[in-house]
């Protein structure tokens, strides 16, 4: 079950590519236990058969087989430890060499300098096209106040910044007046009330453009200069004689399309130029008088679509316009100012924190691997003990069924069998914590430095564009 759990794992790791992080390596060496290896070897009864044996001789200086095959055993649980502890040693310093923060320490400086580049640049682009915008805007100012001087204008002109209103109200006027005249104009089409507002709009649409354009040449009238007042008081005369005339002309019609349809347009003409007022039904009578309101609306809207005065509104309209438009160039330069400040910091804030959180992992790590390190000797220590152990009871058991005497080493100590000690390389890794500490320090340093950079270069940016409002105010 084991097996295919591990196999599981396996692939499962080769899939996603996941890499085992070093605090997820959990070593426990397993001790070695007295009475299994006493057991394992037969250590009581090796003893007593050499013994019995008288082996090995009295005189022998050398260790004997089974002897031997104890310090083989030590030695081969000795490997298998270091081993088990070399492999993941292996994973803690690859662990150790790629925890490296002078990348991004490197990363972060080079981050500084370009975000300080583009917080200039930004602020010197603009302010160029805000001290573009704020002379278009004093230029228009400047011809605003001379045009009111030079026109003797006291009173704030009267302007519309959307024409969503007049337009509204000329459409309205040119619908009803449509709607209104397709009845009278349906009574003689062919295609009843869909062939009257046919006609209707063509009639209403050229009397409410004309109207509206006299409209708004009466506007003129109000001009200090005597040419153009004469020619708002002809637009006066021009949009009463152009009522009373066309819609004279479209009664005239409508009352003809009840004698002969194909001909009407020139029997209206006739009975016009013969007698313009000659309208026998009560209908043309209100089809004439419906088309004289709808074009004075119309007039009247042409009139008041911008200030009275000819080219005051228009100008004044330019300036606020210039204005607004100053204004959003402000606003569009804090807010960008605003968000690469805020995405800036926030960025060099998470440096901090990552560069923080990666020396307390490398500390945790080299932790960890000195636990390693301490768990091996340990259990190193401990089966050397249990070698110790084993030599000691075989040779007390030998002794005790030996008629000689044992041979001399017998009395000295036992002394376990050399190993090559395990490279840790601890000493290194703690130089690089070390290392890493100061570079950590180091960089959240430099790092706070290039936050309070970019906070500066903010505040004087806003403080530039804040001088040219400051100049157009005083000027």
């Amino acid at each position: 079950m084991k097996m295919f759990k591990a196999i599981g794992n396996f692939f499962k790791n080769f899939l996603t590519k996941e890499e085992v992080r070093p605090e997820q390596i959990d070593v426990i060496f397993e001790s070695v236990d007295t009475d299994r290896a006493v057991k394992t070897l037969n250590i009581k009864e090796n003893g007593k058969d050499d013994g019995k044996n008288e082996i090995p001789n009295s005189d022998e200086t050398s260790l004997g087989s089974t002897e031997l095959k104890i310090y083989q055993f030590i030695a081969t649980e000795t490997s298998q430890r270091k081993q088990q502890a070399n492999g993941n040693m292996l994973s803690y310093d690859k662990a150790i060499l790629d925890l490296n923060i002078k990348d991004k320490f490197e990363e972060a400086k080079n981050l500084g300098a370009h975000t300080k580049h583009k917080i200039e640049s930004i602020v010197q682009e603009d302010k160029n096209g805000l001290v573009d915008s704020k002379d278009k805007f004093q230029e228009l100012e400047r011809d605003y106040k001379k045009f009111k001087i030079d026109n003797k204008i006291t009173y704030v002109p009267d302007i519309k910044l959307t024409l969503i209103l007049p337009a509204g109200i000329l459409v309205g006027i040119l619908l009803m007046e449509s709607i209104l005249n397709g009845v009278f104009f349906a009574k003689a089409s062919a295609l009843g009330l869909l062939g009257g507002i046919m006609y209707a709009c063509l009639v209403a649409f050229v009397n409410v453009s004309i109207s509206w354009g006299l409209g708004r040449s009466i506007c003129n009238k109000n001009h200090i200069k005597k040419r153009l007042k004469t020619l708002g008081s002809m637009a006066i005369v021009a949009v009463v004689a152009w009522l009373t005339v066309y819609n004279l002309f479209v009664a005239h019609y409508r009352q003809q399309l009840d004698v002969d349809i194909k001909n009407a347009g020139t029997l209206a003409a006739k009975a016009f130029f013969q007698s313009p007022f000659a309208l026998n039904d009560f209908e043309p009578w209100i089809l004439f008088f419906v088309g004289i309101v709808f074009g004075l609306a119309a007039c009247v809207d042409g009139y008041f679509w911008d200030d009275p005065y000819p080219g005051y509104g228009k100008l004044c309209k330019r300036m606020e316009q210039a204005k607004e438009d100053w204004d959003a160039e402000q606003k569009e330069t804090v807010t960008r100012l605003e968000e690469l400040q805020i995405e800036q910091l926030g960025q060099f804030t998470e440096t901090q924190s990552t560069v923080k959180a990666d020396v307390n992992l490398l500390n945790e790590i080299i932790g960890q691997k000195q636990t390693l390190v301490t768990n091996l000797e340990n259990n190193i220590e401990q089966i050397e003990s249990i070698c110790e152990i084993l030599i000691k009871m075989y040779r007390e058991i030998n002794t005790v069924h030996r008629q000689t005497d044992p041979p001399r080493y017998f009395k000295e100590e036992v002394t376990p069998p050399v190993h090559e000690t395990v490279d840790t390389n601890m000493e290194n890794d703690y130089a690089r914590l070390k290392e890493q500490e100061k570079l950590r320090d180091e960089c959240i340093a430099m790092v706070e430095q290039i936050k309070n950079t970019i906070v500066d270069l903010y505040n004087r940016g806003i403080q530039g564009i804040s001088d040219i409002d400051l100049a157009s105010n005083n000027k």
